[in-house]
């Protein structure tokens, strides 16, 4: 029987301890200045009318905190799927099932992935699904659920633009053991995902929403982004105070999507 250990550290054995902290609300996020009040209502508006978003960054760029938050604005009547490599989510819905990975055993059987998990759980007649992170061939499963009735899903992606996030779906999709050509997944990326949330950590350790973008894209056409929220750094925001956000007319597909689910154009700039 060949018995595999565990990698030690050079200098001795490392313990890595991961603390998941409370969820913090949309309004907090806005307090800390990771995004402002215009940009959240925008978001708000996407995941309750059911707009497939997709949320990128870094490591520790608070990926899983902004997921968090947005999921609260699901309405408690539909029923949701969580899947997740650690639970770090945490739904008040009552009607919200968590799924999370299993490693395989010494013996290398048992493990379940999230990729399983995503198959499984459309077995379960969700309303939306939550996927904590895409990092292999489950991006394809995502995004065929994104395109088959389960619209305003919600996952991250690492990646450091949204022009990058799109690229990774799509080589991620590739990763799957079905044999798919990239013109057939460049499709599927461009139907199913809508709105790319970007986050960044900066050099001081503040986490912010930098870029809110659009997919305006279609079929198999190459990505096109539209930008409706960024970060300028350069901005003078009051005395003092360097860097603001700058807020674009909402894009027509974007804003027709709002519309059309009965949802009122509450800022001035989204009808502009």
């Amino acid at each position: 029987m060949n018995v595999v250990l565990p990698p030690l550290a050079l200098n001795g054995p490392t313990v890595t301890i991961r603390l998941f902290p409370r969820s913090l609300p949309l309004d907090r996020l806005i307090e800390i200045d990771t995004l402002d009040r215009q940009t959240a209502a925008l978001l708000r508006a996407c995941v309750t009318a059911r707009i497939n978003v997709v949320v990128s960054g870094g490591t520790g760029s608070g990926k899983t905190t902004l997921l968090n938050a947005l999921s609260s604005f699901i309405d408690p009547g539909e029923r949701i799927v969580t899947i997740e490599d650690a639970a770090e989510l945490s739904l008040s819905q009552p009607h919200t099932i968590r799924l999370e990975t299993r490693p395989a055993n010494v013996e290398g059987r048992g493990a379940v992935t999230v990729r399983d998990l995503v198959r499984n759980s459309l077995r379960m007649r969700p309303d939306r699904i939550i996927v904590g992170e895409c990092r292999g061939g489950e991006a394809l499963d995502m995004l065929q659920a994104m395109n088959t009735g389960h619209e305003g899903s919600l996952t991250t992606v690492h990646a450091n633009s949204p022009e990058d996030a799109l690229s990774r779906l799509e080589t991620l999709a590739s990763m799957s053991e079905v044999e798919i050509p990239f013109h057939a997944l460049r499709d599927q990326v461009n139907s199913a995902v809508e709105v790319i949330v970007q986050l960044q950590r900066f050099p001081d350790g503040k986490r912010r929403v930098t870029d809110v973008s659009y997919v305006a894209s279609q079929r198999q056409e190459d990505f096109e982004l539209i930008p409706v929220t960024q970060w300028n750094p350069h901005l003078q925001t009051g005395p003092g105070k360097n860097g603001g956000f700058e807020n674009n007319p909402l894009p027509e597909g974007l804003r027709r999507r709002i519309s059309d689910a009965g949802l009122p154009a509450a800022d001035q700039w989204w009808s502009a």
